[in-house]
């Protein structure tokens, strides 16, 4: 039987900019690579909440921003404090040619067939076994 499932397959990968829990961040914003969409986020930040900086003021606030990434996102902080921006890395598809669709078989046949290989223990062998 033939799998007539549309396929995707990785094509490239964008940086996603969001504000968490906002109205008056409208949307989703994407960029070509991770430290422009970084450079921008902050830039962007410190634009909706302090104003645009104006590079004549020698007075003017200088504010503390820092990037982590405690998991698979950025987060930034401004003196410390969680801003609700978030920087994450995003995978564009496409339909994946036949050769990776063949590609993708195979793996998948692999990663069954190992799966089939694992030892096996009904339930109650499984109960004996930790109760003995």
């Amino acid at each position: 039987m033939t799998d007539t499932t549309a396929r995707l397959a990785p094509d490239h990968t964008v940086w996603s900019v969001w504000m968490e829990d906002s109205d008056s961040w409208d949307g989703v914003a994407l960029y070509a690579d991770e430290q422009t969409a970084l450079a921008h986020a902050a830039a962007d930040w410190i634009g909706s909440e302090y104003g645009q900086p104006d590079p004549d003021d020698p007075e003017q606030i200088v504010h503390t921003l820092t990037w982590t990434k405690p998991y698979s996102q950025w987060q930034l902080a401004d003196e410390g404090r969680d801003t609700g921006i978030r920087v994450a890395e995003a995978n564009v598809y496409r339909p994946a040619t036949p050769d990776e669709i063949a590609a993708q078989d195979a793996e998948r046949a692999r990663r069954e067939a190992e799966y089939a290989a694992l030892p096996r223990m009904s339930m109650a062998e499984a109960i004996e076994a930790l109760t003995a």
